[in-house]
């Protein structure tokens, strides 16, 4: 009998993959996603998944995608988000990562 992957901390109910997103740790990311089959939909108790914890880091972003995570999340809701800072990059990305879901160069079912 194994550990269940995403179990999730009592107090932020965030998963191991959670916090490789926020600690921007690509190499256990990936690692949770392919070897263990950790769920990137899993959401916390402030209601993140581990994509919004990882938008500031393009490498982990794209792990995430790779392995079926969703690119459509809203940002405009989160607390941490600061609109002045980053919010023109975070559209480029989105659009350019949507772009590249919609022409398969991304496998959302990888």
């Amino acid at each position: 009998i194994g550990a269940n992957i995403d179990a999730r901390e009592c107090k932020t109910g965030r998963t191991a993959l959670h916090m490789a997103a926020e600690n921007r740790d690509a190499e256990l990311g990936s690692l949770l996603l392919r070897e263990f089959r950790a769920n990137p939909h899993v959401l916390d108790y402030s209601g993140k998944t581990p994509y919004h914890l990882a938008r500031h880091d393009r490498t982990f972003i794209m792990i995430l995608l790779s392995s079926g995570a969703s690119y459509e999340t809203d940002f405009s809701s989160d607390s941490d988000y600061d609109s002045d800072s980053d919010s023109e990059l975070m559209v480029q990305m989105h659009e350019g990562f949507r772009d590249l879901h919609t022409n398969g160069i991304v496998n959302a079912t990888a």
